[in-house]
């Protein structure tokens, strides 16, 4: 399954630009302490974007975000389990 690894890198860096704009809209609305620490601690940040979906206009995005964590994840597990 060669094909697994380009998969789960572009997925991963898809949920690595869902986290940076979750994060951007952490900075704007909760402030520097907040934003510093959600750049630190990335379920905060995740968990954040949860909260406030509805109020920072982020339901798209966190629900591609956890689809991409969700299938992400299980597309490595599969990649471990069959050796590559």
């Amino acid at each position: 399954m060669p094909y697994l690894f380009p998969v789960t890198c572009g997925m991963s860096l898809t949920v690595l630009l869902c986290f940076l704009v979750v994060l951007v809209r952490l900075f704007r609305s909760d402030g520097v302490l907040a934003g510093v620490f959600g750049a630190i601690c990335g379920l905060y940040t995740f968990l954040w974007g949860w909260q406030h979906r509805d109020d920072a206009d982020l339901r798209g995005i966190m629900i591609l975000w956890t689809a991409l964590l969700v299938v992400d994840a299980g597309l490595q597990l599969l990649a471990y389990s069959s050796g590559y």
